[in-house]
């Protein structure tokens, strides 16, 4: 089973329209390779605004740290959420 270990994005703060780079550490414990579907989403309160999704295959016993590249919204809003998903 694939746990992710970590999630954080490459600055504290961004300007509207920007380009913001999520990195997510990612481990998999088990003896066998994995594969799945990595997916990150950007809130804004209750609702996901922009989505990425990256299929991806890990080695058995392997942390591995993936970079999303998510272009934000024009206009401002008061901050922003992160929500990681492996499936």
């Amino acid at each position: 089973m694939v746990r992710i270990l970590d999630a954080w994005p490459d600055r504290g703060s961004y300007r509207p329209g920007e380009h913001a780079a999520i990195q997510v550490r990612l481990s998999n414990p088990s003896e066998r390779r994995a594969r799945g579907v990595l997916q990150v989403r950007l809130m804004s309160l209750d609702a996901a605004i922009v989505r990425a999704e990256a299929p991806l295959e890990l080695p058995a016993r392997a942390r591995v740290t993936h970079s999303f590249k998510l272009v934000l919204p024009p206009r401002d809003l008061t901050g922003y959420g992160v929500e990681v998903q492996w499936a």
